[in-house]
């Protein structure tokens, strides 16, 4: 193992236990392979702004780990995966659970093949399509987003693929939720906060149908 692999390494296991991030020796080698996956196919593929070593492990490995406790069912979708982010890290430390990672850029989704094989993530299917687009028979129970768009309208993109108590969690930096408006939409937007998220960039928001009168 080279010097740069044994700092990496020491790096993500040091930002851990800061946190209170539960790991395994057997995440923390997946967790590093897929940082040095990214760094190599970033230089020509432009994967992502965020190159510093500390700012990936943060921004990559902390910020989606930070959607775990708040994950329900069995069958998740990462909308707008890119390079793996929150999907991969979440594949990680969630075995248990199935990942689809949906990407529409043919570039991003064949880097995310790539890892996939290169990680044997046996609970990982990479769709290189437009979410909207999509028609699954197997719905899922959460969507997780990194967004880029205002939250408000993830709902109309996403609701198809959802089962009928799905959710989306979306971690966004921005303060929507500061709008009275959203107070009229057919779906509750509701913030996160725990210990992890409070040490995380942005904010993590859960999205849900509203019931009215047990309707949704």
């Amino acid at each position: 193992m080279s010097s740069y692999n044994i700092l990496m390494q020491k790096l993500i296991i040091n930002k851990f236990k800061t946190l209170g991030i539960a790991y395994s020796p057997y995440d923390i080698s997946k967790y590093e392979n897929f940082l040095l996956l990214m760094q190599k196919w970033n230089k020509v593929f432009n994967l992502t702004s965020i190159v510093d070593l500390d700012d990936m492990i943060h921004r990559h490995l902390v910020e989606s780990l930070a959607f775990v406790p708040h994950l329900s069912g069995t069958a998740v979708a990462d909308i707008g995966s890119g390079a793996g982010i929150p999907g991969v890290p979440l594949a990680i430390s969630n075995p248990d659970k199935h990942f689809t990672l949906i990407e529409s850029r043919a570039k991003r989704a064949r880097f995310l093949r790539h890892v996939v094989g290169e990680l044997k993530l046996k609970n990982i299917t990479v769709k290189e399509t437009r979410v909207e687009k999509m028609s699954l028979s197997e719905a899922f129970d959460v969507a997780v987003v990194k967004a880029v768009i205002d939250p408000s309208k993830l709902f109309g993109l996403v609701e198809h693929l959802l089962s009928d108590n799905g959710i989306i969690l979306v971690l966004t930096n921005d303060s929507f939720l500061d709008n009275n408006i959203y107070e009229e939409q057919k779906f509750k937007f509701i913030p996160i906060s725990d210990f992890l998220v409070k040490n995380i960039k942005g904010s993590l928001i859960r999205i849900e149908r509203k019931v009215y009168k047990g309707v949704r």
